[in-house]
């Protein structure tokens, strides 16, 4: 009965040392394949062509010094729903501009931004504009793509200066019902 009871304990320590070097080389398995897959796949792609390692370029910079383009306060209509008159949009917009030279062809050319801004307002339904955030985002973000769109037209082929808008935000956004 002791012989059995010992035999069934070596077996049992033996079980528990398999499963420890199993799951030993499982570990060292994943660990050299997290390397494997950053050396041959990560590195090559953040290194430039000198062979040394960049990081990513930053998402969204914030520009040091930035000049801040602000348009007049504009009303425009918003689109008829069926028979209910159509309401009134008044907003104010401000651009964020890189440098002083994007605002001063933005200066240049301002009715066609004005004309862009207008557009974009006066395509929405008095249901859109009730809810204000929604709307101010998705106008904010549609301003800023178009603004930049435009400017990288604007801009001369042989020209090495960068022209850009990083911001648009409402200073004012108001809706009314039609008289």
């Amino acid at each position: 009965m002791a012989e059995e009871k010992e035999a069934s304990e070596d077996k049992v320590k033996k079980s528990g040392k398999m499963g420890l070097i199993i799951l030993l080389v499982l570990l060292l398995l994943a660990v050299g394949g997290g390397l494997a897959v950053y050396k041959f796949v990560i590195a090559p792609k953040l290194a430039d062509d000198n062979g040394e390692m960049n990081p990513p370029p930053p998402v969204n910079l914030i520009p040091p010094a930035p000049v801040n383009y602000p348009f007049d306060m504009s009303t425009v209509n918003l689109m008829r729903e069926g028979d209910a008159a159509a309401g009134i949009l008044m907003y104010q917009i401000s651009f964020e501009c890189l440098n002083l030279e994007t605002s001063e062809i933005i200066e240049l050319y301002k009715p066609r931004f004005v004309n862009m801004l207008n557009q974009l307002h006066a395509s929405r339904t008095r249901d859109e504009v009730d809810d204000i955030l929604l709307f101010q985002t998705s106008v904010q973000r549609q301003a800023l793509q178009k603004a930049n769109d435009m400017l990288e037209q604007m801009k001369l082929p042989d020209s090495e200066m960068e022209l850009k808008v990083t911001g648009v935000f409402h200073e004012r956004c108001m809706a009314t019902d039609a008289p």
